[in-house]
């Protein structure tokens, strides 16, 4: 049985989400309000990156139906099979990331603002 296609409400749904996920990240007062945050997004199984991945393995499979017809079907292939692998690499890093909260002592909770050590200068490693 095939699945009704997303509405714009139900993409606003994931949308909203998301960003309340976010929020809550940014509002978490202990490391186990973090963790609780992350586990629908890290979760190896049924997390968000998990659905993205197989997302993009969806759409590199059904780009083969196309490539008799058209053979940019196969740059469209390459592309997904790439944003695939980068999303599975991508949940295997941050899996168990929200377990590793939770090892933290029941007492740590989140510093102040102004009580906060300065930070060093990040520099980004540039990717791939």
């Amino acid at each position: 049985m095939p699945y009704a296609a997303l509405t714009p409400g139900d993409i606003e749904a994931i949308t909203t989400g998301l960003v309340r996920l976010s929020q809550q990240i940014d509002q978490a007062e202990r490391p186990e309000d973090i963790a609780a945050a992350l586990t629908p997004i890290v979760d190896r199984h049924n997390g968000v990156l998990h659905r993205i991945a197989q997302i993009f393995q969806g759409v590199g499979n059904i780009c083969d139906d196309f490539l008799d017809q058209d053979p940019y079907a196969y740059e469209l292939q390459e592309t997904s099979d790439e944003a695939f692998d980068q999303m599975r690499h991508l949940t295997a890093i941050l899996s168990g990331l929200d377990d590793q909260f939770r090892s933290f002592a029941p007492d740590v909770t989140r510093a102040p603002a102004g009580q906060r050590p300065p930070q060093p200068d990040y520099e980004p490693t540039p990717g791939p």
